[in-house]
This record gives C-alpha cells, sequence and structure tokens, in this order.
C-alpha cells in the first residue's frame, strides 16, 4: 500500500512539473548584472582527493550556462522563478512559494555516465558554484530521473549548500562512487532551488570522473589486510626487504613502533603495501586490489599484510582473501584498567573476541557522571579507570590473551571550563584542576608540549574566546552562525571548546597522542563525535599510524563517501535496534519481519558498519521495551544472542558496563567528588 501510494505521488509530482520553460521562447538571454560569477571557468574539484593526471575533462556540456540549449530548467508553477544565461553563469530569480520545497525550481542536465572505470567501479564527483544576495541553501545531486524513483547515483543523499546572502561565491561537491556494472549509468545532474528566496548566481556546475579511487586531503589509510603474506607471483613488486632493530618491539613489549616505521619507509618509497613481523619490513607496491589478492599467497610466514587497498576488518583474509572472519568486540564502559586486564585474561581471550573496547584514558574534569570523561584537559593516560602504568598492563596483558585494545578517542574538542575560569573571562589563567591535578582554564589546556591556549581552537568574528553553537533544538542540529552557515565542523558542540584541527599545530598534538596508545599496543580507536570534524582533517590525523580498526561516531545520515574511504567504518545502533523492536515490540504478526533485517541505517553497508546492541548514549532509568539495556532483563539476553547468530552483520560489539539509577551515573564508586 506505501509503495503504491509513494509511486502515484510521484506521477503526480512529474505532473506538476509540465511546465518547462523553453530558454529558446520564454527567457530573456542577457549578461548577468552585479554577479559574483568569476569571469574564467575554475576546477572546483580540487579538494576531492584525486591524483596529479587522474581527473577527466568535463563531462557536463555548458557547464557555465552560455546558453539554455544544454540545460532544462523547471518550476513547480509558471511565474516562480526567472532564468537569465549569460557566457559565466546563470541567475535564477526565485519567488517564494508556500514551502520551500527544494525541488519547486530545478535546474537538469540529463547525463550518461560509464560504472566500469577501474576494478572498483567509478567515482566522480558534481560540484556547484553559487553565490546568493539572501540566506538560503542549494541542494544536488546526480540522481536516477523518475523512472526510478528518483534515486541518488551510488545509493547518497544529495548535497545541501549553504548560502549566508552576503554574495560570497562558495563551491561544495557531491562525491559519488557507481560500483561495477555492465552498460551505462542513465540518470541526470539536478540542482534544486526550490528553497531560496531572491537571486541566486550559479556560475558553473561541474562533473568529473577520477580514474583512481580519490584521497583526501592528508595521509591515505594504511590499514590491515588479515591476508596470508605476498609473493611476487601475483603481481605485486617487492621493493625492498629490511631487517633490524627499528622493527623490533618497543620499551612496553610490542611490535607497534616498528609497523609504524615500516609504514614510513614504505611512504618514502611510494609503496603502497607492506608485509610486517617482528624484526622485518618489506615494502611493496602492487597498483591494485586484484593485484595485492592474487600475490597473497605465502603460507610460510606469519606476517601481518597492510595496504592502501583493504578496507578496516574485512570479511575475508587468508590466502587470496578468501576465508571467512566475523569479528566479534566488546565494550566494557567505565571498567578500571585492573578488572578489563582480568577479563580478557580470564573470559575475553579463552572466549575468541578480537578485541574490547575501553573508555577515553586520557584525563579528565572531576564528576561522578559518565560524561566527566568525554571532557579531556590534556593528554595525561591518568584517569579514574586507572593510572598510565595500569594502562600499560592491561594493553600488555589483553594483547597477550588474544584480545586487541581498542580506545575510544576524543579528538574534536577539550572539556568546559570551571566557573573560576569564566569569571577571569579571556585572562591567560588556568584555575581549574583535572583528574591527575593537571591545570585548565578556559580555552586553554596543559601538555607535555606546553600550554594550548585559544588560538587553536575555532572562533567567531574573531573573538577568541567564543565561538558559534551547535543547535540542538533544530532536527537536524543546525549551525547557523558558521561561516559557512551550517558547517558544523567550525562550532562547540555542547559549548565545548572545538578544535581548530586545520591548523598543523593542532594535528600535530593530536597526531602525537594517537602515536604514544599506538606504541603502547592500542591497534583499534573508536573516534568520538567525528562528524563533528572535517574528513582531510581527521585523515591528516589519524592515517599516520597503520589501524587495524577505525571506526566513527555516526548517527544518522549517509556519509560521503571520501569520508569511509579516507577515515573508516561507522558506529551503527539501528541495527540493534530494529532487532529490539522486531524481537521486544512489534506484534508477533509481524515476527517474520526479523528475518528481512539486513542493515541499519540507510547508506552504510554492513561491510562498514560495526554494530552494537546497547550504546552509553541511550540509557533508560527504568526497562524500556524500545531501548535495549540490562533493565529489560531476559529479553536484553534475547537480543544480543540473535545479534551474534544473525549473519547479516560483519562486526558486531557486545556491551558490558554497571548498574545505573540515572542517565547521568558513572561508575560504582562515585569517584571524582
Amino acid at each position: 500500500m506505501i509503495a503504491k501510494w509513494h509511486k502515484e505521488a510521484m506521477a503526480a509530482w512529474i505532473v506538476a512539473f509540465a511546465v518547462v520553460v523553453d530558454a529558446d521562447e520564454k527567457l530573456s538571454v542577457r549578461q548577468l548584472q552585479g554577479s559574483a560569477c568569476p569571469a574564467s571557468l575554475e576546477t572546483l574539484q580540487t579538494n576531492w582527493g584525486c591524483p596529479d593526471g587522474q581527473l577527466s575533462d568535463e563531462i557536463l556540456k555548458d557547464s557555465s550556462f552560455s546558453s539554455g540549449s544544454n540545460w532544462v530548467t523547471r518550476v513547480q508553477d509558471e511565474g516562480l522563478a526567472t532564468f537569465g544565461y549569460s557566457s559565466n553563469g546563470i541567475a535564477v530569480t526565485a519567488i517564494q512559494d508556500n514551502d520551500e520545497t527544494p525541488y519547486h525550481i530545478q535546474l537538469i542536465q540529463p547525463l550518461e555516465l560509464d560504472q566500469d572505470g577501474t576494478e572498483e567501479g567509478s567515482f566522480y564527483s558534481l560540484c556547484v558554484q553559487a553565490a546568493a544576495g539572501e540566506a538560503g541553501s542549494v541542494q544536488f545531486a546526480v540522481d536516477a530521473d523518475g523512472a526510478l524513483n528518483f534515486a541518488v547515483a551510488g545509493g547518497g543523499v544529495r548535497r545541501l549548500m549553504s548560502l549566508s546572502g552576503d554574495e560570497k561565491l562558495r563551491s561544495e561537491c557531491f562525491d559519488f562512487h557507481l560500483r561495477p556494472a555492465p552498460g551505462k549509468y542513465t540518470g541526470r545532474a539536478v540542482i534544486d532551488l526550490g528553497a531560496m528566496t531572491g537571486k541566486v548566481d550559479v556560475c558553473q556546475v561541474s562533473l568529473r570522473e577520477c580514474s583512481v579511487r580519490p584521497q583526501a586531503g592528508g595521509l591515505a589509510p594504511i590499514r590491515r589486510c588479515y591476508l596470508a603474506p605476498l609473493e611476487t607471483s601475483g603481481g605485486c613488486t617487492l621493493i625492498e626487504a629490511l631487517r633490524g632493530s627499528e622493527f623490533e618491539v618497543n620499551e612496553f613489549g610490542q611490535e607497534t613502533s616498528g609497523k609504524e616505521t615500516c609504514l614510513q619507509r614504505m611512504r618514502e618509497l611510494e609503496g603502497d603495501s607492506f608485509v610486517f613481523s617482528i624484526g622485518s619490513c618489506e615494502i611493496w607496491r602492487c597498483g591494485s586490489r586484484a593485484k595485492l589478492l592474487k600475490s597473497s599467497s605465502k603460507t610460510d610466514s606469519a606476517g601481518e599484510v597492510f595496504s592502501q587497498f583493504c578496507e578496516y576488518q574485512e570479511p575475508k583474509g587468508g590466502v587470496g582473501g578468501l576465508e571467512r572472519r566475523s569479528p566479534v568486540y566488546v565494550q566494557l564502559w567505565e571498567w578500571n584498567f585492573r578488572d578489563i586486564a582480568r577479563e580478557c585474561a580470564e573470559y575475553l581471550g579463552p572466549n575468541g573476541f578480537d578485541a574490547v573496547q575501553i573508555s577515553p584514558v586520557t584525563e579528565h574534569i572531576l564528576g561522578i557522571q559518565w560524561f566527566t570523561k568525554y571532557q579531556p584537559v590534556g593528554f595525561k593516560l591518568n584517569s579514574r579507570s586507572g593510572n598510565e602504568e595500569q594502562f600499560q598492563e592491561m594493553v600488555a596483558t589483553c594483547r597477550k590473551a588474544g584480545v586487541q585494545v581498542m580506545v575510544d578517542v576524543i579528538l574534536n574538542h577539550i572539556a568546559l571550563p570551571c566557573e573560576e575560569a569564566y569569571a577571569r573571562g579571556a585572562e591567560a589563567v588556568m584555575p581549574c584542576k583535572g583528574w591527575a591535578g593537571s591545570p585548565f582554564g578556559n580555552r586553554r589546556i596543559n601538555s607535555d608540549q606546553g600550554w594550548k591556549g585559544p588560538e587553536l581552537f575555532h572562533n567567531i568574528n574573531g573573538n577568541l574566546m567564543g565561538n558559534c553553537p551547535v543547535r540542538e533544538d533544530t532536527i537536524p542540529w543546525s549551525c547557523p552562525d558558521s561561516d559557512p552557515p551550517n558547517d558544523c565542523t567550525f562550532c562547540d558542540f555542547k559549548g565545548l571548546p572545538d578544535w581548530n584541527t586545520g591548523l598543523q599545530a593542532v594535528q600535530d598534538t593530536l597526531a602525537r597522542h594517537l602515536q604514544e596508545l599506538h606504541r603502547i599496543g592500542v591497534t583499534m580507536i573508536r573516534v568520538d563525535a567525528a562528524s563533528y570534524m572535517k574528513t582531510e582533517e581527521l585523515s591528516a590525523i589519524i592515517n599516520r599510524v597503520p589501524w587495524d580498526l577505525v571506526y566513527q561516531e555516526w548517527w544518522d545520515g549517509v556519509p560521503e563517501e571520501k569520508r569511509s574511504t579516507s577515515v573508516g567504518h561507522y558506529r551503527d545502533y539501528k541495527y540493534g535496534e530494529k532487532i529490539t523492536r522486531a524481537l521486544a515490540v512489534d506484534d508477533i504478526n509481524y515476527m517474520a519481519d526479523l528475518l528481512n533485517i539486513s542493515h541499519g541505517l540507510d547508506g552504510i553497508p554492513a561491510e562498514r558498519a560495526v554494530y552494537p546492541l546497547a550504546i552509553h548514549d541511550k540509557r533508560t532509568r527504568e526497562a524500556d521495551r524500545y531501548i535495549p539495556t540490562y533493565k529489560n532483563g531476559l529479553e536484553f539476553h534475547q537480543q544480543q544472542k540473535f545479534l551474534l547468530a544473525w549473519p547479516k552483520a560483519l562486526m558486531i560489539r557486545l556491551w558490558g558496563g554497571f548498574s545505573w539509577e540515572t542517565e547521568d551515573d558513572g561508575p560504582p564508586g562515585r569517584c571524582g567528588l
């Protein structure tokens, strides 16, 4: 019934667009008056990450709107907009209708695209350059037109570009990946302008293909592959084989420093893969994923393979990537280090768990609430879970038991200041005290590299002590005061001072913290508040070391392809919620729907998702059948068992926490008073 309604509504929508403005008969072709458009075209995909020489020529016809012959204009009602073409853009003057529906005013160009460009498919970027005199937003994408219900290419979502109304020229891009398929992809490039009022100058719309997989700015990730070691018979070339003390275990008894050194050497020699074993480092150049898999055939060696052609925690490994894997992790939320070590040795290791996820390990503010751990005051490894020595012992114990350690890292922000620091305003003082006694202040922290002041955090209008907020009273949350508008990566989430991760000094500071964790033996990370950090900046920070797994805190929406390929996987809690709803909430007549659960959030495939059941952000005071927690008793255990048994998930995370009375409760003992 719903599908039938959807088709009828779409048919009505198509009829509503019967008014097609003919550029030759109804539009005056004129030079744009007061246009913000540049006199000459520029390449808009410069930040896409496509290597030099791999970017195609322009695919669209007349990308700067010199005439109306290649573009179709559509309006919901006659007279809703006027269109003026010129040699350097089109002026669209929109008249506000009742509901600001984006697709009530459109610019469209039909197209056909190759989708077999590489073994991985084809990579495209559609970019729009525009300016406006009144604030509003433009959305755009490549989609499949009405024949396939306007499905967005690559399974993504339409790009939303906010224009602040200051006549400033802005450009943003919609990047998408077409997986290998026979024939051509038939669809259209479409720009929706119905949410704008007044005049919008659309200067250029550009669509180009990258002949290889693009990488975001910063560093490309080199991930552990879980493949058999490489041999030259499959097409990979051995560039250099190294042996030496720099590849032996470090002062913590871990091999991770050697892996980082091997990675650095690989980048110096312009390789794309390396094979590491204690005391040995082999640098390889494969050139493609197919050659990597074909070369993964060595059976008489225990070396670990790392490559840019692997995804994190792939479901197949071993010789040729043919052996099935299904990693299981457990979150021991807010457990202390000694208890985690004992759990690894006595239970997790013997029962085959792949990794344990632990709470943030850096020094934090005082307090008994759970969220105090998510307000770091520096990078000292001393928290209410234990001190640095206890942390090192825990990591060593878990890894000895065969359990990798995954740390929840906070790279987006620091702690809110105490009241005394607020009262001192912009004074360069640090009157607040952290868990281990370290001083901090208002947008100021201390560290081994000296104090870090307000100039290293995002600010607004040159006021170093203030910044735009993330508004939580809107759905989705918004940042109207950012520049550009609604780019929340520049703003303070919940008032927490937001690192300016575009600065080299900040990237170096955060990377040093991650490198310290890695040297101690941490091989996996979960990135807290990842969606509030720019892809390029985050990748430049985390990819200085070779990780076994990186996954991001994620709440909703389809992530950009470059975030997936340049940063890592996603926490997808919707999968667990679907299980809970089917087993504990819905009528038994719908029980069969349980067998149709294949994924969580739309747009995040299972191979890029870590599926939990319970998460610490969703806890309830009392039992709530809609929210999976231990308070639901046997229902919760049944749901965790189904999570383990149902084969659609490739990576799952179980829950081990503590009992609580309120949603803000921290671990037992009321530590931090």
